[in-house]
């Protein structure tokens, strides 16, 4: 499968019994490869509706928390939406035979699935396998957004190529849909490319050479005269680890030589849309305000969800990088540190936390925390795989001097940003360019000669570890 790579949207193909028999030998690391690549979410269904949650797999599967898993059987069994899917369900309990159908549940999105048999051999079983395709691609296949006025092709996952805003913003996109300048496919002979891959924290910049990746160009460009240098932003907004495992082989097309994986807080929230407490906390705004703190889940239950949600799609992106011979570097993700911000920047993250970003469990703190736990996931990830760790956020200690939220950078902190990513950057490079030199120009103690930043750190110091 790793051999493969994700899923080709447009070359799918049909589901059949010997898939079925293969996908029932797999393993349940298996099965959750198999699921993440193809862009589906497994589900097992008894005959009365009820999801049976060690049995999920793929793509979000975090939506199955206790109170969503009441709801989404109360929906299966008495919603006029689900009224084919019941039929089917029940049709393929008695004859065991495969079926495909389609429920429409996003509007005029439809999402495709396979029902099967959850056993070839036992005919006195009462379950089934859903396979659902929710491969964001999928979902707006034939219905790409025409609307003008939006960067978007397809919403939170692809940008549109050529774009170019009429909002006043200057925003614009190259061919491939990346906030870039225009290059070539294909590589020029003896060039080094360098991807960044993330989300608007790597997408972001007033232009496109104000971005981290082109600033952090032009500084390479000038420590190594000599080579042909590209850095290339593959940021979108929004955009979490699956999605970026589902883009893969759109990313390895550019034949990088390095890819950056900065990432982290797209997954991070995502956790914040999937717990249970967010409903309650939306209806009734004092639960949010008061009480985020308490409602919040403890770090330990975050860090176990974080490398479900996020950790396995990394985990499988650098598992194929390195199969093609891809270099990968893991970087921390920023966040104001809270000790230097007054009462009216504390107030102003949190307004804008819970309006503009429509999160009401919203804590500063907690965010801190979380995003710190995910650091430290990138840096266990980086240790089992022996990659690059860059610490970005270990070398950045600002208030709103450098930040316009509580992850977004202003013009002044995405030229540091990209100062740190340089100065993490230039002895690896140094290394790979000039592998044959006997001296390399920095220290042995970890700092460059200019007495600049570390390049790495031993520990991380929130207190979470994975087995």
């Amino acid at each position: 499968m790793l051999n493969e790579g994700p899923l080709q949207t447009d070359s799918i193909q049909v589901f059949d019994e010997e898939k079925l028999a293969a996908f029932l030998e797999f393993s349940p690391s298996a099965r959750e490869t198999y699921a993440l690549l193809n862009g589906e979410l497994i589900i097992k269904i008894d005959e009365k509706y009820k999801v049976i949650v060690p049995e999920c797999y793929g793509l979000l599967k975090a939506v199955m928390t206790p109170l969503k898993q009441r709801i989404f059987q109360y929906m299966l069994k008495h919603s006029s939406v689900f009224e084919s899917a019941r039929l089917i369900i029940q049709e393929v309990i008695c004859d065991h035979q495969i079926r495909s159908s389609s429920v429409s549940v996003f509007g005029e999105n439809k999402i495709n699935f396979t029902c099967c048999p959850s056993s070839l051999t036992d005919s006195n079983e009462k379950s089934v396998f859903i396979f659902a395709k929710v491969h964001p691609a999928l979902l707006y296949q034939g219905k790409e957004n025409s609307d003008s006025e939006s960067r978007w092709l397809v919403p939170g996952y692809k940008l549109k190529g050529n774009f170019k805003s009429q909002k006043g913003d200057f925003y614009t996109t190259n061919q491939y849909g990346f906030h870039d300048s225009f290059f070539e496919k294909t590589k020029a002979e003896n060039t080094y490319r360098i991807m960044c891959v993330g989300g608007s924290t790597t997408e972001e910049g007033p232009s496109v050479d104000e971005t981290y990746p082109k600033l952090l160009q032009k500084k390479l460009r000038v420590a190594f005269p000599g080579k042909e240098l590209e850095v290339l932003n593959a940021g979108t907004p929004a955009n979490a680890a699956f999605c970026h495992l589902l883009r893969f082989n759109e990313y390895a097309d550019f034949d990088p030589d390095m890819t950056i994986l900065h990432i982290g807080v797209n997954d991070t929230l995502f956790y914040y849309d999937m717990d249970d407490w967010t409903f309650p906390a939306e209806k009734l705004r004092f639960l949010g305000s008061f009480f985020s703190r308490l409602l919040a889940r403890d770090i330990q239950h975050f860090s176990r969800q974080h490398y479900e949600n996020m950790g396995v799609s990394l985990e499988l992106f650098i598992q194929m990088a390195l199969k093609r011979n891809i270099k990968v570097c893991l970087a921390s993700i920023a966040c104001p540190q809270l000790q230097k911000l007054n009462n009216e920047e504390w107030q102003y993250l949190k307004y804008n936390a819970n309006t503009t970003w429509e999160k009401p469990l919203f804590d500063l703190p907690v965010y801190e925390e979380r995003i710190q736990a995910s650091n430290h996931l990138l840096f266990q990830l980086a240790r089992k795989y022996d990659l690059p760790y860059l610490a970005i956020a270990e070398n950045i200690n600002a208030g709103m001097e450098f930040f316009t939220d509580f992850c977004h950078m202003s013009p002044a902190g995405i030229e540091y940003k990209a100062q740190v990513f340089y100065e993490q950057l230039l002895p690896l490079l140094q290394k790979e360019f000039m592998a044959q030199r006997q001296e390399l120009n920095y220290l042995e103690g970890g700092r460059f000669l200019d007495g600049s930043l570390k390049m790495q750190f031993e520990t991380v110091s929130c207190g979470v570890y994975w087995q």
